[in-house]
């Protein structure tokens, strides 16, 4: 019995990382042994689900947060990058926006020359911030906006494209000092992308006139970046409410229909900040 039982909680603690497990396995597994009951063979569900759950929480780096300040530090860069994700999610957007209204006229170089450019640079942007090359990453991220108001892709200058650069960079500057005055220590937070990346990439799905079914999965997205941030880890929560936050500037200048969706964006942005804020509080998060 003591062996079948003994195999059972190995099983579950396969959501360890193999390195945690070489250095406190035996003690964790020895523990469990010695508080299960006489006859028992199967792990009591409340022992098998904090299991799985604190092996996740191990494996997303969550016992590494020794304070709610840490937590708020690593979510810093994954939001900067998921800034430069949403500008090309945009890209594409006016792009395909600025196609349907040519109605029939030819196609300008323009057209296709100022969102690629766009695109380019806030990919680079991303790569060198995922790469740890923060300064370079900054850099390309306040170059961002540029093709889009200097020739050769624009030749006029007016008050909207001062505030379109501006609106863009308040952010950026605002992420990028906390960023390059303290950088979040070494760790697997490249992963805490996926989530928020899901969500921005649902925004693209209504292109291809599944409207209902964009919306299903946007808010099917977001619960679960929640339900994450309550139950494994709140730095994806942090970093896609930050991102809902600091964008609201750039939507109001977009147009003024979009100042509709902006009680959305308050209040998703406010409910991912509060949940991540609330499980990064917790003294031990893993």
């Amino acid at each position: 019995m003591t062996a079948v039982l003994e195999r059972r909680y190995r099983l579950l603690m396969r959501s360890y990382p193999q390195t945690w497990l070489g250095e406190r396995g035996a003690e964790l597994i020895g523990t469990l042994m010695e508080i299960s009951e006489p006859g028992q063979q199967w792990p009591k569900p409340r022992e098998a689900s904090s299991l799985v759950l604190s092996g996740i929480r191990v494996r997303a780096g969550v016992d590494r947060l020794e304070s709610p300040g840490r937590a708020w530090r690593d979510s810093i860069r994954p939001a900067l990058v998921l800034l430069l994700a949403l500008q090309i999610v945009v890209q594409v957007w006016l792009t395909a926006l600025s196609f349907g209204d040519l109605d029939g006229a030819p196609v300008t170089w323009q057209l296709l020359a100022k969102p690629a450019v766009t695109c380019a640079i806030a990919g680079g942007a991303a790569w060198a911030l995922l790469a740890a090359r923060l300064r370079l990453g900054v850099a390309l991220a306040l170059l961002t906006p540029l093709p889009a108001v200097l020739p050769p892709f624009n030749n006029t200058w007016d008050t909207y494209y001062v505030f379109a650069v501006v609106v863009w960079w308040l952010p950026v500057v605002g992420l990028a000092i906390p960023l390059l005055r303290q950088p979040s220590a070494p760790g697997p937070w490249r992963w805490q992308l996926t989530l928020p990346l899901l969500v921005l990439a649902s925004l693209l799905v209504p292109l291809s006139g599944l409207y209902v079914v964009a919306l299903t999965a946007l808010a099917l997205l977001l619960a679960t970046c929640l339900i994450w941030g309550i139950v494994i880890d709140p730095r994806p929560a942090i970093a896609l409410g930050l991102l809902l936050l600091v964008t609201i500037p750039q939507l109001l200048i977009s147009a003024s229909v979009l100042a509709l969706v902006l009680p959305a964006f308050l209040l998703a942005g406010g409910a991912l900040l509060a949940t991540g804020a609330a499980r990064a509080a917790h003294r031990n998060p893993a």
